[in-house]
């Protein structure tokens, strides 16, 4: 994938991260982990019918990459992927804007954990720093950097990003959480038009790349 691509996708994932735990109470899309960590912690103090969808989730998760990596499998296109996330993530503010009671807000929320899976599968075919969780950016950044400060022999790893991609990538995670912070308790899903935006531009960016590699060719 581009550079660009990656950078706005990793402020995809944290917008939608965060907008799911602002109104789901909790649920990560992306994060599977945290999910089991919030369910754990729910067991000591009573589970709710809420706790319950953190787990629901991750079958859908497994589902949702494996969407990712069938539909990648038939073109090899990364942008064919990206359209198939923002179907997901239009169609939520698609019910958000127009259907806003007639839309269970837990299926909303559902399709944007399909979304988040559909983006994890990427990584299945584009090796590199996650877009959607940051604990392994974080490791690769300090690991790397830690390498070039000491000149220590560097471990091994497909496609090795630099230090400062890495960085960017957390910053630009950062980013997408603190927007979604304040613009998920103003609109509720209804901001998931802003990343849902970005990805329609990044869908048209990866196909014009393509093309244009394809003529230089």
């Amino acid at each position: 994938m581009q550079r660009l691509t990656i950078l706005f996708l990793t402020a995809i994932g944290g917008f939608v991260d965060t907008a799911t735990f602002v109104s789901a109470k909790g649920l990560f899309a992306a994060h599977v982990t945290g999910n089991f960590v919030v369910f754990g912690a729910a067991l000591a103090k009573g589970v709710t019918p809420e706790d319950y969808v953190k787990l629901i989730a991750f079958p859908l998760f497994v589902l949702s990459v494996s969407l990712g990596v069938i539909t990648y499998s038939f073109i090899q296109r990364y942008f064919v992927v990206l359209l198939l996330e923002c179907v997901f993530i239009g169609a939520v503010c698609v019910a958000s804007y127009f259907f806003p009671h007639m839309v269970n807000e837990t299926v909303l929320v559902m399709a944007l954990v399909a979304a988040m899976g559909v983006q994890n599968s990427l990584h299945r075919h584009a090796p590199g720093p996650m877009t959607t969780v940051m604990t392994g950016t974080v490791m690769n950044w300090a690991a790397q950097a830690t390498e070039r400060i000491f000149s220590l022999e560097t471990g091994p790893s497909e496609k090795k990003t630099t230090p400062s991609m890495t960085g960017t990538m957390m910053i630009f995670f950062v980013s997408g959480c603190v927007a979604s912070g304040f613009l998920t308790y103003m609109f509720n899903l209804k901001s998931l038009i802003f990343p849902a935006i970005i990805l329609v531009f990044l869908v048209f960016y990866e196909l014009l790349k393509k093309d244009k590699t394809q003529q230089s060719i």
